[in-house]
């Protein structure tokens, strides 16, 4: 059986927070997303004995880079700037490439910091 091959396009990533699709990526790693803690820490006893403990934390951090000319940057610089003055700035993250299967979701995200 020959190998696979996948192919990838950057255009076909989708992130949008608010409702409102984020564009003007810089080129390289444009997004990237990891939780906060692992699924499972082991836990060794003083007898030699191990388990592995499951961690409910699932907050993570996501990471998007865009170019210096995107208008997705005033619109996220918006969000923080009327955040800091009224709290009011989470909304529902949503990516997903639409070259494979992932998808990162929340609810509840927020802009932590300015670019």
């Amino acid at each position: 059986m020959p190998p696979t091959h996948n192919n990838y396009d950057p255009q076909l990533v989708l992130v949008s927070f608010r409702g409102v699709n984020l564009f003007g990526f810089a080129n390289g790693t444009f997004v990237s997303a990891a939780r906060n803690e692992d699924s499972f820490t082991l836990e060794a006893g003083a007898g030699g004995d191990s388990v592995f403990v499951r961690n409910h934390n699932k907050t993570g951090v996501v990471s998007v880079t865009f170019m210096q000319s995107s208008p997705s940057n005033d619109y996220l610089a918006s969000i923080i700037a009327a955040d800091e003055l009224f709290g009011d700035g989470e909304g529902a993250l949503f990516i997903k490439d639409l070259n494979g299967t992932t998808i990162v979701e929340d609810q509840n995200a927020r802009v932590m910091k300015p670019a």
